[in-house]
């Protein structure tokens, strides 16, 4: 599912929960808000989900069943309270973008150990503060 800078208003759509062999869900730079529910990450092939640039809220939902997932872009929005150090753990997890948001707990490379195939993480621990590294470059308070 494609439908980025739409201009759609409103919630995710229940439907999208019955999609659970969904491999790609882009629907960044829309006005969407609210809580992303836990039916998003529960799609077990997943392989991008780009919520970017929207207008959502609250806590993320757990990503331990999304073992497929490559690219997890969610920069942008207003998450808040503390990031899910399961979404690291992925085996197949590549990107992550979470800049911009409100979370705590951003920098998480005592998650990382090295067997994970994590290559891009960009984040930011404020709403008005970004950071960009590899992996191979810690965050600052790290070095």
């Amino acid at each position: 599912v494609s439908l980025p800078n739409k201009n759609i208003l409103g919630t995710l759509w229940p439907e999208l929960g019955q999609l659970k062999f969904l491999r790609s869900l882009n629907l960044s730079r829309n006005r969407f808000r609210g809580q992303v529910p836990a039916y998003v990450a529960d799609a077990i092939v997943l392989e991008t989900l780009d919520l970017s640039y929207n207008a959502f809220t609250g806590v993320l939902p757990s990503f331990e069943k999304s073992t497929h997932l490559k690219v997890l872009a969610l920069s942008n929005n207003q998450f808040e309270g503390d990031f899910p150090g399961l979404i690291c753990d992925g085996p197949a997890l590549r990107n992550i973008d979470m800049s911009k948001n409100a979370m705590k707990g951003i920098y998480l490379l005592p998650y990382i150990d090295g067997s994970t195939s994590l290559q891009n993480y960009c984040c930011a621990e404020h709403m008005n503060e970004d950071a960009s590294f590899t992996l191979s470059t810690p965050p600052p308070q790290y070095k």
